[in-house]
């Protein structure tokens, strides 16, 4: 595997909350008014984690769940995105197969911290011939500012989740997979180990969502399905202007609640391993043909 690096900024220092979770969700909030939260850079594992992705099967999808997702067109040298266009009543659309020589292909900027890398993975690719994955907090930023406001975003991407050979030690704060932003809300799906989440221990995933139009609230709401190692999983995201947050994996519908809702004109989807207080061991995730779709 190729390891991609750019021109690295300075991390920013903050002083947490102090007390387990609530350290890693005051982190959060800080995201909400155009700041990065603090970054605690996890030990890279090279292998995954069993625990992570649970053990039970996947999901069959819904039918019509994958529209617009075949790996390949017609064409079998088509890239995956080349294939891809927008749904009707779509403004902003983006996709990112991770095929090309550059893994940032098309993004905004990169963040890629000291000790940090963007890895152009070959040996998992659901559109062959390679796939994403990151090591030490650096992430891949999409963002776009529109005339009107946003009425709905939808991230959808494939996830390919690894084995970590032994059960790692339970953490009080998180690691972020995918955020959605806006100007002052953000919408993240992450992972946790043995963090409290919505009152009790929780491993696994969950959304973990913060807003700041003028004060900060914060919450975090667990799902109670899990990635199924050593296979592709199907990841749809939907959040809408009124704060409803949807999610599926493999088209079963597997989160749905109303939670923060956003006026803002502007969407940034950052993608990427990233911790949030004392960060839990995160089984590698390899991250295939994500597309971003934005409604206003």
């Amino acid at each position: 595997m190729g390891h991609w690096n750019r021109n690295r900024s300075p991390r920013l220092t903050r002083t947490l909350a102090a007390g387990g979770l609530s350290a890693a969700l005051a982190a959060g909030l800080f995201a909400c008014v155009g700041e990065d939260p603090e970054i605690v850079t996890p030990t890279p594992s090279p292998e995954g984690d069993a625990a992570s992705a649970g053990d039970a099967a996947p999901a069959d999808a819904a039918p019509g769940a994958d529209a617009g997702l075949d790996a390949r067109g017609p064409d079998a040298s088509d890239r995956f995105c080349d294939t891809q266009k927008p749904a009707v009543g779509v403004s902003d659309f983006f996709c990112a197969d991770f095929d090309g020589a550059d893994v940032a292909e098309g993004f905004t900027k990169a963040n890629v911290p000291d000790g940090g890398s963007l890895v152009r993975v070959t040996d998992v690719a659901f559109s062959p011939p390679a796939s994403l994955a990151t090591n030490g907090d650096a992430t891949l930023v999409w963002e776009k500012i529109g005339a009107s406001t946003i009425s709905e975003v939808e991230v959808t991407f494939r996830v390919n989740v690894s084995n970590l050979g032994a059960a790692p030690p339970p953490a009080s704060g998180f690691m972020s997979i995918i955020d959605i932003g806006s100007v002052d809300t953000n919408v993240r799906l992450a992972f946790a180990r043995g963090a409290t989440i919505d009152g009790a221990a929780h491993t696994g995933y969950f959304v973990q969502t913060s807003s700041c139009p003028s004060a900060c609230t914060s919450n975090a709401k667990r799902i109670a399905a899990t990635l199924t190692a050593n296979v592709w999983t199907t990841v749809r995201i939907v959040w809408t202007r009124a704060g409803d947050v949807d999610v599926w994996f493999d088209g079963t519908k597997v989160f749905d609640q109303a939670l923060f809702g956003s006026t803002s004109t502007r969407v940034t989807v950052t993608t990427g391993l990233r911790g949030n207080g004392p960060p839990p061991a995160t089984a590698r995730h390899a991250i295939d043909d994500l597309m971003i779709s934005v409604k206003r």
